[in-house]
């Protein structure tokens, strides 16, 4: 007995479903974190204190921990200076989570970051969500196989793209479709590729994580063979 290729997976998953096994995208080889742990813990001083850490003081602190180099425009320089750490009261950051943690106040204060350099010595800009530079956002997105996600779950303050496949799926229609959930599409696009079935994603990495989890599941269920059900209504659309 002979499957065609669009056959196969739909008997694969109906032998699953008998065996009562649901089937689930293949969980990624995750890589392990490339960002360097700071080597100390880091004290952030809250706006409750008389002299209150600054977002620019945080991250030439990071630099010194982790031995990276930070590069920013005069603007964003100034912004960052001005600008007080987004936390009421003091505390003491663990040094292996220290490089989440002050993206994690980057973002929520409207600052990301790029990639400028990944060799030594290492430069990474910084730079405002709020500034003249903003159109220009999308071009500072680092691009990673789709696997890598993971990782740039825990770097909330880096813009990333990435390509995934959907061999069950009208990638044009569900861009189209999810129109609605890109509110900035400086920092988030779905794009299909061609005629293919895959999609660019572009965003930060916490949002595309999700946001692929989701889709895989979208995919698995779309290869699922129908049910009576639909199959039913399926036929009364048609009449």
């Amino acid at each position: 007995m002979t499957f065609t290729r669009t056959a196969a997976p739909a008997f694969v998953l109906l032998a699953l479903a008998c065996a009562g096994i649901t089937a689930r995208p293949q969980e990624p080889t995750v890589r392990a974190d490339p960002f360097p742990v700071a080597s100390a813990d880091l004290t952030i001083q809250g706006r409750a204190e008389e002299e209150p850490t600054s977002l620019l003081d945080m991250v030439l602190r990071l630099g010194e921990l982790t031995g990276q180099h930070f590069v920013m425009s005069e603007e964003d320089r100034h912004l960052l200076a001005a600008s007080e750490v987004p936390v009421e009261r003091s505390l003491t950051v663990p040094a292996s989570e220290v490089h989440s943690f002050v993206e994690a106040l980057l973002v929520s204060s409207r600052f990301i970051m790029s990639m400028v350099r990944a060799e030594e010595p290492r430069l990474i800009s910084v730079r405002g969500l709020d500034t003249d530079d903003r159109t220009h956002l999308r071009s500072t997105a680092t691009t990673i196989p789709w696997e890598d996600l993971p990782i740039y779950e825990r770097h909330p303050a880096f813009l990333v793209q990435t390509v995934i496949g959907l061999p069950n799926t009208d990638v044009r229609t569900l861009s189209n479709s999810m129109r609605a959930i890109v509110t900035d599409p400086n920092t988030l696009q779905v794009i299909p590729v061609g005629n293919s079935s895959h999609l660019i994603l572009q965003g930060f990495g916490p949002t595309l994580a999700g946001l692929v989890r989701l889709l895989h599941l979208v995919d698995a269920e779309s290869a699922r063979p129908p049910t009576d059900e639909t199959e039913e209504e399926g036929e009364g659309n048609g009449r």
